[in-house]
């Protein structure tokens, strides 16, 4: 993997003014250009770590001033959060019914379904950087076969499990944040994990309530925005 492929998470959040990581390092950050990313404080964050998605149209209708950097900066957190290139969240977006209004795939169950951010949805991996990682050096199964692309999706019913070999790195890394109560959170409800085995099972397609980031995400401005 090219060191290019990922600009840092800092410089990340510095620029789209957002915490995407619920990252407990920003609140020990001094310097004044941490200051936007700062704005929400730990009583604003729900008991499983993040701020859900808003409603009515998944967000707050900009004002006309700063419309189009609203946008982008909505556009780059979303990506920045799945770790996706821009060609790659345009494909997408392009598939789901955000675009195709006949489509019956959502954009958020396309994001949802793949193996990448499942990992880090249940706790199997600490980011989403960790998960790529692990997927291509094959750490995973479906179904018993096993996967080395993160974006392959997951279909209702599959089952994910970890390669026999890897399984006690995989348990000890998430033993270790649950004894530290790092950032541990409980995962959502399409989601079904055995923490005995750490078998995960994907139940079926995310509704919008269920969908949850550590900032307040604003889909409806990734839609305005490709319109």
């Amino acid at each position: 993997m090219s060191g290019t492929r990922f600009k840092p998470r800092y410089k990340i959040c510095t620029r789209i003014e957002e915490n995407i990581w619920p990252n407990k390092k920003f609140t020990s950050f001094k310097n004044n250009k941490w200051a936007s990313i700062l704005r929400y404080t730990n009583s604003q964050i729900d008991l499983e770590g993040y701020l859900r998605s808003k409603e009515p149209g998944l967000g707050e209708v900009p004002t006309l001033a700063g419309e189009y950097g609203d946008q982008l900066r909505a556009r780059q957190a979303i990506k920045a959060f799945y770790g996706l290139k821009e060609k790659k969240f345009k494909k997408i977006f392009r598939e789901s019914n955000f675009d195709r209004r006949r489509s019956q795939k959502t954009f958020l169950g396309l994001l949802e379904r793949r193996l990448d951010i499942v990992l880090v949805r249940t706790g199997l991996a600490n980011t989403i950087f960790q998960a790529k990682q692990r997927i291509l050096h094959g750490f995973y199964l479906i179904n018993g076969k096993k996967i080395k692309s993160p974006s392959y999706r997951i279909k209702n019913g599959e089952i994910l499990q970890i390669k026999e070999i890897h399984w006690k790195k995989v348990y000890e890394d998430l033993n270790h944040r649950i004894e530290k109560n790092d950032d541990i959170r409980y995962p959502p409800d399409y989601l079904l994990i055995d923490f005995y085995t750490l078998n995960v099972i994907f139940l079926r397609e995310p509704s919008i309530n269920e969908v949850i980031y550590p900032w307040h995400a604003n889909i409806k401005l990734v839609r305005e925005y490709y319109r």
